[in-house]
């Protein structure tokens, strides 16, 4: 799996520019770009002004707006520079802005705030002696709206792409201490292994040879005889049963339908419970799953019945696998004596490993009340795509 450091995207750098850095940058070019292409329009811009001067009269002005074109100067230009650069910056950091305003209305007031810078140039330049860039004003209006809907946009990508680096990095985390928390426990299983094979299997192989060695001083012995063989018998099962955990024979041969049913038997004949097993989806369905999938389902389900055997003092114990919405689902239920719902996270290190082991192949196990109000039930759900 890619590492979260290499995984990360360079839109999502924790070390970025304050935003009123940007806005200033940007509206800085904004103003230059738009007072650069007032050159190519300024034929424009004198008619549009030279249609408004009469209306001029009713604030107070007789200006000739020719005159003031000709006669254009340094102080102009940084008025008129000033002027482009407070809209730029008021106009973008309205569009850029995250509150909750709807993107039409930032735009009605865009053009709300170029009206009004327009009629307060035609109001103020010319008494200074400046000629007003109403088309170029325009200009800026629309540029730094245009910048701003897009730095927002950018602004809620960058903040996607940031939650979804920091989950990736969460589930890296997660899916790290869980493989680190299998291996520790497959260690352990490999350390119960060894001691049950010195503790069983090999003591009784002792013992059989200790009999041997008396039998072959009295072949004629029958009950000598008769206990080698109930020993060899015995050995031969106990091993049967080591090879079994460990590869369950049932599952590579059959599918793991029977080796769930089977398993569900052998946990009937250690316990005495009654078994009812029910399976709706098609063994062709099933086999759809890999063998890692299918051996990690089989673990989940027999960890469950462990516990049941050891902890529930259960009567009945049933499994259902169904199909539902494109989920397997394996129900585990018994009648027995139930577990602390509220605590069960902090209950058992086992319960947490049958957790981690799902969490491998995209399953989810949850442990409910059973459906009369006692015992419990384990629900093991997991996609049916056999893609991880």
């Amino acid at each position: 799996m890619t590492s979260a450091k290499t995984s990360q995207n360079p839109l999502v750098d924790p070390v970025t520019l304050p935003k009123g850095v940007q806005i200033f940058g940007i509206a800085a070019a904004i103003s230059f770009l738009t007072l650069a292409l007032a050159q190519q329009t300024a034929g424009l811009e004198l008619e549009v002004v030279k249609q408004l001067a009469p209306a001029m009269s009713d604030f107070g002005h007789g200006f000739d707006p020719v005159a003031l074109a000709e006669h254009a100067s340094a102080q102009s230009g940084l008025i008129q520079l000033a002027v482009t650069l407070a809209l730029s910056g008021l106009v973008l950091g309205l569009a850029s802005n995250r509150g909750s305003m709807p993107t039409a209305n930032r735009i009605v007031v865009s053009n709300g705030i170029f009206l009004v810078c327009s009629a307060l140039q035609l109001a103020i330049l010319p008494g200074l002696g400046v000629m007003p860039l109403l088309i170029t004003t325009l200009l800026t209006s629309v540029l730094s709206c245009a910048a701003g809907l897009i730095m927002r946009q950018r602004a809620k990508s960058n903040k996607v792409l940031e939650s979804q680096y920091y989950e990736l990095k969460i589930r890296n985390r997660e899916l790290s201490d869980a493989r680190r928390a299998l291996v520790e426990r497959d260690e352990m299983e490999r350390r119960i292994l060894a001691a049950d094979l010195h503790d069983q299997v090999l003591n009784d192989l002792k013992k059989i040879v200790e009999d041997f060695n008396k039998f072959e001083k009295d072949p004629e012995d029958k009950a000598i005889g008769n206990t080698i063989r109930s020993d060899f018998t015995k050995t031969m099962n106990q091993i049967r049963e080591i090879m079994d955990d460990l590869s369950p024979i049932m599952l590579q041969n059959f599918g793991l339908r029977a080796a769930l049913e089977d398993c569900l038997e052998k946990g009937k004949e250690r316990s005495g419970y009654s078994t009812e097993f029910e399976c709706e989806v098609d063994d062709d369905v099933l086999e759809k799953l890999s063998l890692v999938q299918q051996s990690l389902l089989f673990r989940l389900v027999q960890e469950s019945l462990t516990n049941i055997s050891k902890h529930a003092n259960a009567s009945k114990v049933s499994i259902e696998i169904t199909e539902k919405g494109g989920l397997l689902c394996i129900t585990i239920e018994d009648n027995g004596k139930g577990i602390d719902y509220d605590n069960i996270s902090h209950q058992s290190r086992g319960l947490r490993y049958m957790k981690l082991r799902a969490d491998l192949i995209n399953a989810l196990v949850e442990w409910k009340p059973g459906r009369e109000g006692k015992g419990t039930r384990v629900v093991i759900t997991r996609p049916m795509d056999p893609m991880e």
